[in-house]
């Protein structure tokens, strides 16, 4: 799925290069034209996948953000440490954070594929085939 593949993306991305990416999460709403555009371009890749869900433009935007948290999240216990200890049944030699981040991911797209994702004043209502239905 395009989210899992973003997302994977966006966690390697991260782990190479935290100085950037905290420097982009610092720039949204600058005030600097140039950074604004900037921000929007990143962010349409998975805008599109998610609106690809049939998620409406506010719903993209919750969506969205809920994504960001969830893997800055992540990156950042990572970097800490916080998923370096293994657990049962991990593979040898491994924390287990690959499968973690996967399972996270994957309840997030269960969210976007049950088709009621929440509008945005917190009802919750068919995404998927919604459009045009009077839903």
């Amino acid at each position: 799925d395009a989210v899992l593949a973003i997302a994977r993306v966006q966690r390697a991305y991260s782990g190479r290069h935290p100085g950037r990416v905290q420097a982009m999460h610092a720039s949204p709403g600058s005030g600097s034209p140039a950074l604004d555009d900037a921000a929007l371009r990143l962010a349409e890749p998975i805008r599109a996948v998610l609106r690809s869900h049939g998620l409406d433009d506010a719903q993209v935007r919750h969506a969205h953000r809920i994504f960001s948290a969830m893997t800055r999240g992540f990156v950042q216990g990572e970097a800490a440490g916080a998923y370096a200890r293994g657990f049962p049944g991990a593979p040898e030699g491994s924390s287990g954070a690959d499968a973690t981040f996967d399972h996270m991911v994957e309840l997030f797209l269960l969210g976007l594929r049950s088709g009621h994702w929440p509008r945005a004043q917190g009802s919750p209502v068919p995404a998927n085939n919604s459009r045009g239905r009077g839903n």
